[in-house]
């Protein structure tokens, strides 16, 4: 359906830049709204032409290719602008995910060493030589120490992850955590525990990742949002390297999984170079649960032994990983119960690589 949709769409497009191309005038301007005023008629013989008459690409076939009044030909213009514009626009789905990104990862300091973030993206730009990519997006931390304009950037509305988070100071004592949040917070981890909630951390193995990934179905399904491709969580459980892991944690209620939280950790807490530093940083990407026991406040029990679990490897952070009271209200709570600090990232930024599919995947981003 959303083909069928795109097409008909740039059928649309098509047959408006042919109004556009064949009434501009030399020396016009092309915003002149003279240009789209007035109806359509027939180059041959004038004859204003009726809406059944100017449906695009139909119209012509159904006529033949000739004007329904005098008969004569017309141009074979009018339906190939409008069948290519069809296409373009139906290419549109693969467009959209032909980008690189970067998100606002932690644990990277570059330290106004601009030769580094030069190098970087000169390795990004091989890539993209390889993929064809139309554009490279970076989302940069809050800290981050460079004018990304400088480097050919433009800033993007399209933002992939939050731009606002909550992040926790933990070189501070558990006491001192649990002293900061909100009441209701520490009761339901109180009430978690009562209830024997057994929380455990699991390497991502496929076994898991299923599990994982019928708890996300069903929490998207319920929350009105969105998943990423099967491929994406595949892949992200396979990625390990001395500065980067993904640990799974799940909550087990009567030896049925309940809920389960992701979380990845940036930097090795026992290295300082000039691109990590040193302590590092535990992000919470995903989290998925059941509505079956909701009762039993599992969530609130798994942030607090992966907060206690990052503490015990030496990380310096615990990033909640997006808040907005605008879209998601109750989420927000939830997160701001644990206390931290809030904190504002400068949002998406755009390298791009071709302009006209760049312009496409806009305009197409703004209608889908």
């Amino acid at each position: 359906m959303t083909y069928l949709f795109l097409f008909i769409f740039g059928l649309a497009i098509g047959s408006f830049l042919n109004v556009v191309s064949l009434r501009f005038q030399p020396g016009q301007r092309l915003l002149d709204l003279r240009i789209i005023n007035g109806r359509s008629h027939c180059p041959h013989c004038q004859k204003t032409l009726r809406w059944y008459e100017l449906i695009p690409l139909l119209s012509f076939i159904v006529q033949f290719g000739k004007c329904r009044h005098c008969k004569k030909k017309l141009s074979l213009q009018y339906p190939l602008v409008e069948f290519l514009s069809g296409l373009i626009f139906v290419s549109v789905p693969l467009l959209l995910t032909n980008f690189q990104f970067s998100p606002p990862a932690g644990g990277f300091n570059f330290q106004k060493k601009s030769k580094i973030f030069e190098g970087l993206l000169e390795k990004i730009k091989e890539i993209n030589a390889k993929e064809k990519a139309i554009f490279f997006k970076i989302e940069p931390g809050a800290d981050f120490p460079f004018n990304l304009s400088d480097f050919g950037f433009m800033k993007s509305k399209k933002e992939i992850q939050p731009s606002q988070t909550v992040i926790l100071d933990l070189t501070k004592t558990e006491e001192e955590l649990l002293a900061e949040m909100k009441s209701k917070t520490r009761y339901n981890i109180n009430l978690a525990e009562r209830k024997d909630i057994k929380i455990t951390q699991q390497t991502t193995h496929n076994s898991q990742l299923t599990t994982f990934l019928e708890l996300l179905k069903e929490t998207a399904e319920r929350e009105g949002f969105r998943l990423h491709p099967k491929e994406y969580y595949e892949k992200l459980f396979a990625a390990h390297s001395p500065n980067f892991s993904v640990k799974l944690f799940l909550a087990e209620y009567n030896g049925k999984t309940i809920a389960a939280h992701l979380l990845v950790f940036f930097g090795n807490p026992a290295r300082t170079t000039d691109v990590i530093q040193s302590g590092g940083q535990a992000v919470y990407l995903h989290g998925a649960s059941s509505r079956e026991h909701k009762d039993a406040m599992a969530p609130y029990l798994l942030h607090w032994e992966a907060i206690k679990e990052a503490k015990r490897r030496g990380y310096l952070t615990y990033d909640f990983w997006g808040i907005s009271e605008k879209k998601w209200p109750g989420l927000t709570r939830f997160k701001k119960g644990f206390g931290g600090a809030e904190k504002e990232y400068p949002g998406a930024f755009d390298l791009v690589f071709a302009q006209f599919w760049y312009w496409v995947y806009n305009i197409v981003r703004k209608i889908i």
